[in-house]
């Protein structure tokens, strides 16, 4: 046996000995390097001049005009037959809404169709 296959089973062993710790150093490195990289593309991309919630816009939050025409359903609440058709009346209608679009159409990803306007 020569001196690099010593210090080879050596390095493996030792590797062996401590896989555990081995594994939670190696599952840290590889989640920081992917948090940075989310943080390359959320800045790269301009996300981040969109995001609302960052300390810095408060005051733009305040200038934002609340769509009033947008009927959404309370996430909070009692679950009983009037919600549950109260749920199912509005679902129709969006259903329905949703129906008319034609998906083969050039115009589909417009903001009318999006119902954006």
């Amino acid at each position: 046996m020569g001196m690099d296959e010593v210090e080879q089973s050596s390095i493996i062993s030792h590797a062996k000995d401590h896989k555990l710790l081995l594994m939670v150093f190696g599952s840290i490195a590889i989640s920081t390097m992917l948090v940075m990289v989310a943080l390359a593309l959320y800045y790269s991309t301009g996300a981040s001049q969109l995001d609302l919630s960052r300390p810095g816009y408060s005051d733009l939050r305040e200038q934002v005009k609340n769509n009033d025409g947008y009927k959404a359903f309370s996430a909070s609440g009692p679950i009983d037959e009037a919600s549950l058709k109260k749920f199912d009346a509005m679902y129709t209608e969006q259903f329905n809404e949703l129906k008319t679009i034609d998906a083969f159409n050039n115009d589909v990803l417009s903001l009318k169709s999006l119902q954006l306007e």
